[in-house]
C-alpha cells in the first residue's frame, strides 16, 4: 500500500520508437532559461519539460495554477511491432510536502486534544480534518491524471 497517490501506465503503440519520440518531442515545451516562442508556436506544446535518450519527464502545459498536476515520467522502448510507452504519474514535491506537513499537523493536533485535554470530540475533529485533506488532495490528484492521460493521447494519436 502506497501513502502518497502515484499511478503507472503502460501504452502500446503502433509506431516505431523513433516514431513515437517524434510525436512526443514536438508536443514538449523545452525548459530552456529565456527562450521565448511565437504565440502560435506557444499553443501546439501540450506539455513542459524535456525528452533525451527515449526517457521523459513532463508536465500538462496549463494556463492557470493546478495544485495536483501530476509530474509525468517514464520511457520508450521499441518492440518488433511498434514500441511500449512507460508513464508514472506522481505529485510535484511541493504537493507531497504541503500533503505530509498538513497531515502530520493534524495528527499531531488530533494526540494533543486526546492525550493533554482529553477532549476526545477535538480529536476526532482534527483527526477528521486531516482525512478529508488527504482524500480532497487524492481525488484532486487522480482528476488532473485523467486530463494528463487526454493530453498524452492527443499527442500520441492526433
Amino acid at each position: 500500500m502506497h501513502l502518497l497517490p502515484f499511478y503507472q501506465q503502460t501504452i502500446v503503440l503502433p509506431y516505431e520508437a523513433p516514431e513515437t519520440v517524434r510525436r512526443l518531442q514536438r508536443t514538449i515545451r523545452p525548459l530552456e532559461k529565456g527562450v521565448e516562442y511565437a504565440e502560435e508556436n506557444e499553443n501546439k506544446f501540450l506539455f513542459n519539460g524535456w525528452l533525451k535518450e527515449g526517457r521523459f519527464r513532463i508536465s500538462r502545459k496549463v494556463s492557470h495554477p493546478e495544485n495536483f498536476l501530476p509530474l509525468m515520467s517514464g520511457r520508450i522502448e521499441g518492440t518488433s511491432v511498434g514500441s511500449i510507452l512507460f508513464v508514472r504519474y506522481r505529485m510535484f514535491s511541493s504537493v507531497v510536502m504541503f500533503l505530509i506537513f498538513w497531515s502530520l499537523i493534524c495528527l499531531l493536533l488530533s494526540l494533543f486534544f486526546l492525550l493533554v485535554h482529553q477532549e476526545t470530540l477535538y480529536a476526532l475533529l482534527s483527526f477528521g480534518l486531516g482525512v478529508i485533506n488527504y482524500v480532497i488532495s487524492t481525488k484532486n490528484f487522480f482528476l488532473q491524471v485523467r486530463s494528463s492521460q487526454k493530453a498524452l493521447d492527443k499527442a500520441l494519436n492526433g
